[in-house]
């Protein structure tokens, strides 16, 4: 009897074990994803902007500001226009995957990495009150929405990369057909 004990709560150990080093890979997965989605966003916004240099690059700031610039006096922009698809998109694909990582049992781990998953929250608020501002003329303050963004992805070291990336036009300058690898 206590052999079976024994065996029974190593079993439910290694199980344990497996769970956690599974739960852990889903966890570096997706914030890789979030990561991609983020980058997805804003190429999708320098796809919209148009420039006298379409080769120029221009950081998240710049396509920030001149992305409000543009558009903050439109009414609504429609989601399914072919300029804004990928932007709505990228905001809900966004969204969705802060949301997985911070409720659930990724949580957890996720405060184990990160101490504080506040900076996760307020990326989604600020993702949510831009596309709301954007497709449903919500009265956010864009300052609002830019700092939550950048604070976000200057304080986490695992996203700081994109802060300093320089995002080029996706669209030549001869015929105004996007540009594909391959």
């Amino acid at each position: 009897m206590f052999a079976s004990v024994v065996v029974s709560w190593l079993i439910d150990i290694a199980t344990c074990r497996r769970k956690n080093k599974i739960i852990q890979q889903e966890l570096e997965s997706d914030l890789s994803e979030l990561k991609m989605w983020v980058d997805e966003l804003f190429q999708a916004m320098r796809d919209t902007l148009s420039s006298q240099d379409k080769n120029k690059g221009m950081t998240f700031k710049v396509i920030f500001d001149e992305f409000i610039y543009k558009y903050k006096d439109t009414l609504t922009v429609n989601a399914l226009d072919d300029s804004f698809v990928g932007i709505y998109v990228f905001i809900n694909l966004i969204l969705s995957k802060i949301d997985k990582l911070t409720t659930g049992e990724e949580k957890e781990y996720l405060v184990l990495q990160f101490d504080d998953i506040s900076l996760f929250l307020t990326l989604s608020k600020s993702i949510f009150d831009f596309r709301e501002n954007i497709f449903n003329n919500g009265n956010y303050k864009y300052n609002f929405v830019f700092a939550g963004i950048y604070n976000f992805l200057s304080t986490t070291l695992q996203y700081y990369d994109l802060l300093e990336k320089e995002y080029k036009s996706s669209y030549s300058d001869n015929d105004g057909k996007k540009i594909t690898n391959g």
